[in-house]
């Protein structure tokens, strides 16, 4: 897994792992932030409120399942013919993940569960 906390983070990931449509969403996201919280306001907020990159061999369900509130969201999306998953997940009152799970990272079981459970909310079941 990649914690992206700021553009470098973004820079160093291998561009032949990440395609480019999901390594402009995730600088989309990152940039976000600049536009909503202080710049000396960022780094906590990002150590608070990580993006999280997921590749091969993350276990996506121990992620979703790490959290006591369950996860707040799943979305599938379409980038330029990349899937993505993006789901949130409130760790505690104060701490909420972003993941990003690309479709090729993830075996077609995986794909199945968050495709079901995309957009529905709640807790993983």
């Amino acid at each position: 897994m990649n914690i992206l906390q700021s553009k470098a983070d973004l820079l160093a990931i291998d561009s032949n792992v990440y395609p480019e449509p999901l390594r402009r969403f995730a600088s989309e996201l990152l940039q976000s932030i600049d536009y909503e919280v202080d710049p000396e306001e960022q780094e906590e907020f990002l150590l608070r409120n990580p993006i999280i990159l997921c590749e091969p061999g993350d276990n996506i369900t121990a992620l979703l399942e790490a959290s006591p509130f369950g996860y707040e969201y799943i979305e599938r999306l379409d980038l330029e013919g990349v899937t993505v998953f993006r789901a949130g997940v409130l760790l505690d009152n104060e701490w909420f993940v972003q993941y990003l799970i690309p479709e090729e990272a993830i075996d077609a079981e995986i794909a199945r569960w968050l495709d079901e459970h995309a957009s529905a909310g709640g807790a993983v079941r």
